[in-house]
């Protein structure tokens, strides 16, 4: 595994400067944060089977409410319980929201997962962000895509922070790059994205976190949103 040192020397050369090295601490910390709950995401198969799960669970409430000696029982010689009517309706809304949103999770096979990110960045685009951020901070411009250097920063980022790898294999004769290995190419256009990604929130977030006299001693309640958001 690439150490600090390693990326510093590729974002900054031999002569980084003094607060470079303590950003990509926690530039390395947070990048690993949102690799592990994206790790611990539940599987698309795991999420259609919590959905069904509450689908099963309000009806179930809601057949009980409808129930008229069940619910005279409940009243107590009351006319109604509170908010009777907002929560059977309200479970109603909750009830249409579980259904769209398992015909938007069709099943298939496979471990993989949804994301409803709501435009927000994947970790290996946060990935290359940071490092964006932090090289545009050394030399007052963000690096090209194409940049060798700033491609292996990525990487070794990455892999330090602990993301999933796949090792490239050969195929027909041919070794193919995986598209999330550790192959430096694969993260041409994770930095082109972070270019487009420059005067975002989260960008803006990551550059107050990161660069020294830019961070703030209190989170503003949509830091707070960005942060839950970069976990998606």
């Amino acid at each position: 595994m690439r150490s600090d040192e390693t990326i510093t020397l590729l974002i900054a050369g031999k002569d980084p400067p003094s607060w470079l090295s303590a950003a990509l601490e926690k530039a390395r910390a947070t990048l690993a944060w949102t690799v592990k709950k994206e790790r611990e995401y539940p599987s698309r198969k795991e999420m259609r089977a919590r959905l069904m799960k509450l689908a099963g669970a309000i009806g179930t409430v809601r057949e009980a409410m409808r129930d008229f000696d069940l619910a005279t029982l409940l009243r107590a010689g009351d006319n109604f319980f509170i908010n009777e009517n907002e929560t059977y309706h309200g479970l109603g809304d909750l009830a249409e929201r579980v259904r769209k949103t398992l015909d938007a999770l069709p099943p298939r096979k496979g471990s993989d997962k949804y994301f409803l990110r709501s435009g927000g960045a994947t970790p290996r685009q946060n990935c290359a962000l940071m490092i964006s951020i932090l090289w545009e901070e050394v030399h007052s411009k963000a690096p090209p895509n194409t940049n060798a250097n700033a491609q292996e920063a990525c990487a070794a980022l990455w892999e330090a922070a602990s993301g999933p790898v796949k090792r490239g294999r050969k195929v027909a004769g041919k070794w193919r790059i995986p598209s999330d290995g550790t192959s430096t190419e694969i993260w041409r256009d994770h930095l082109r994205e972070a270019k487009l990604r420059a005067g975002s929130e989260e960008a803006i977030f990551l550059k107050r976190s990161l660069v020294p006299g830019r961070a703030e001693t209190l989170a503003s309640p949509q830091e707070v949103e960005l942060i839950r958001r970069l976990i998606r």
